[in-house]
């Protein structure tokens, strides 16, 4: 009798734990432009000018980090302004989760043309901006040039905020727009204190786009 409640007791304790494991699983989906996910709790609402192209790395992988072995868990969702065979502009949101936590600068080995803090619908994210040649190692540049779009050399600006109780989860949003035809492609875009005044100008202008691209809604 007693055998019979222990295996009783734990074929209920299987059943729960499982019953867990489906109520708490994580869910993003896109659905007209909206990106909702489940775990963090956001929802991004991408400008109608740009066009969602899919899910181009889902992973999980393990890295070192300070000599310790980490499980690092990775996803992504990428967005397209298409101009003829560029795409002009891209968006994608990318959801990081570690099993320690972000520290609370962890932009600070990126070197930007500026960095710093905003507000985003109420709440405080980092962000920084620079020039950038978009990689075939990235995931995202492959999907997007698989696609039949290349991708010129631009500008970025990107933003991130930890979520998550233990602080191990990191959301980013990365605007690219291309400075192809702009007139500006071919100067330097390594520090801000040697941009020409024309630079400048063009860099708040891009950052006033990339705020205006998206809208947090949760």
């Amino acid at each position: 009798m007693g055998k019979r409640i222990l295996l009783l007791v734990v074929i209920a304790a299987a059943f729960l734990f499982f019953m867990g494991c489906s109520v708490f699983q994580v869910k993003r989906e896109v659905t007209d432009n909206t990106l909702v996910s489940n775990t963090p709790n956001v929802k991004f609402r991408i400008d109608p000018e740009f066009q969602y192209v899919g899910n181009p790395h889902k992973r999980d992988t393990s890295e070192s980090v300070g000599g310790r072995e980490l499980d690092i868990n990775f996803d992504s969702y990428c967005f397209v302004k298409p101009d003829d065979a560029k795409a002009s502009k891209v968006i994608s949101i990318q959801f990081h989760r570690v099993e320690t936590y972000f520290v609370s600068d962890f932009f600070r080995k990126v070197e930007a043309l500026q960095k710093g803090a905003q507000d985003v619908a109420g709440k405080s994210f980092q962000y920084y901006m620079r020039g950038v040649q978009p990689s075939m190692n990235s995931h995202m540049t492959r999907m997007i040039t698989d696609k039949g779009y290349s991708m010129p050399y631009g500008l970025v600006k990107v933003f991130g905020r930890i979520y998550g109780p233990k602080g191990n989860m990191l959301v980013k949003l990365y605007y690219y727009e291309s400075l192809d035809g702009s007139g500006l492609e071919d100067l330097a875009w390594k520090n801000y204190d040697n941009l020409s005044r024309k630079q400048q100008d063009y860099l708040e202008k891009f950052s006033e786009r990339a705020d205006a691209s998206f809208e947090l809604l949760d």
